[in-house]
Formats: structure tokens, C-alpha cells, sequence
């Protein structure tokens, strides 16, 4: 077996040891918060801020995207963020999940590439996919932080994006430059809590699907 499908495999392996260390680090997370004065407890539940878009772009088609922190809770939110950064080399920031659908296209349409993809704003670039250089050391939680392969038309993926939270004039920039505004609103109850380990990577839409 080839070193990437090595790597690939252990990736998927790990899967299980890393939802179990999710629960734990919940566990601890959630037992600290009983411990805390009520009115703590209610400023860490405020709901977070998501983006979303969908519009067509030049030679991709319909793109639809949703933006939000990994966590909604921000206490847990600021914690997942120091652990990776601690666990990974060179990231920056908070963690915020993006998910990319490619809704629909022309039989003719161009892939997508993830690893291109910037959230700006006013103030310049706010999210960005993380830098993570390949080394032959088998390293699961690089693996699922690394974008995904390139997104055909009835695919999607969700993937990791590390940085600032964006501010006014938000959008999603392709490398090329194109790009979809994005609309923000407050996330309703469970919009936005995914843990790192149940990131869905890469999958067909419902509709290509059931073809």
C-alpha cells in the first residue's frame, strides 16, 4: 500500500480514539462549567454569529457555503482552539468549520479546489485553510485538518479554517479571485457544534446520490 493510503487509513482508524478524546475533553469541559457561577454559565452560552452564501459563480455553477465557529459554546471553542494549535505546528487563530456544496453546473464545469479558499472582509484576509506541511510521520489530526481533494458539481465537504473572526464585508474568495458575499445571523440551537473527529470530508449530495 502506497504512503498516502497508508496515511489514509490510519486516518480513518483513528477516527474512534479521537470522538472518545472529544468526549472526554466534553466531560471535563462540562463538569468545569457546573462549577462556575450561574452567571458565567449563562455569558458562555451566548449563540455564536454564522455566514452563509449561495449564488452561482462563473464556470463552477450553484455554490452554496455555510461558515460558523467549530464550536458554538465559546469557552469550549477558545479551548479546542489552544489544543490544536498546541498539537499542530503553525496554526493561527480560532477553528471555524466551512461547509462547500457545488449544488449544481454545466456538465462542463470546473473543480473547486478547498485549499484556495480565503474568508475576507473589510480588514483583509480573516480565515484561511492552515498550512500544513506533509512529513512521513503518520499524524491523524493533520490529516483531517488538510483540505479535501477538489469538489465536482453534486459534491460537498466540510473542512477546517483557522484565523479571526470575519467582520463586516464578509466573503468567500477563490484563489482566482472569485468570490460569493456572504450574509451573517445568529446561530440557532446546535447550528454550530462540530467536533473536529465527525468532520464529513467529502460526500455526493442527496440528489447526485439517489441518481
Amino acid at each position: 500500500m502506497s504512503r498516502p493510503g497508508r496515511t489514509a487509513w490510519v486516518a480513518v482508524l483513528a477516527l474512534p480514539a479521537l470522538a472518545f478524546g472529544a468526549r472526554l475533553l466534553r466531560g471535563a469541559h462540562e463538569e468545569g462549567q457546573r462549577a462556575l457561577p450561574e452567571r458565567t454559565r449563562a455569558g458562555s452560552a451566548l449563540e455564536p454569529t454564522i455566514w452563509t452564501a449561495a449564488d452561482e459563480l462563473a464556470g463552477l455553477g450553484r455554490i452554496a457555503a455555510h461558515l460558523a465557529p467549530l464550536h458554538a459554546d465559546p469557552t469550549r471553542q477558545a479551548f479546542e482552539a489552544t489544543a490544536l494549535r498546541g498539537r499542530v505546528v503553525g496554526l493561527a487563530g480560532e477553528p471555524y468549520l466551512l461547509q462547500l456544496e457545488i449544488q449544481r453546473g454545466p456538465a462542463s464545469a470546473e473543480r473547486l479546489d478547498p485549499a484556495t479558499v480565503t474568508i475576507e472582509d473589510e480588514a483583509g484576509i480573516a480565515l484561511r485553510v492552515p498550512s500544513i506541511p506533509v512529513s512521513s510521520a503518520v499524524d491523524p489530526i493533520a490529516t483531517l485538518l488538510r483540505p479535501p481533494a477538489p469538489l465536482a458539481v453534486g459534491e460537498r465537504a466540510s473542512f477546517v479554517l483557522f484565523g479571526r473572526e470575519p467582520g463586516a464585508g464578509a466573503r468567500l474568495v477563490l484563489g482566482d479571485g472569485r468570490r460569493l458575499a456572504l450574509a451573517s445571523r445568529t446561530a440557532g440551537a446546535g447550528e454550530s457544534d462540530s467536533p473536529i473527529a465527525s468532520i464529513d470530508r467529502k460526500s455526493r449530495t442527496s440528489a447526485e446520490s439517489s441518481r
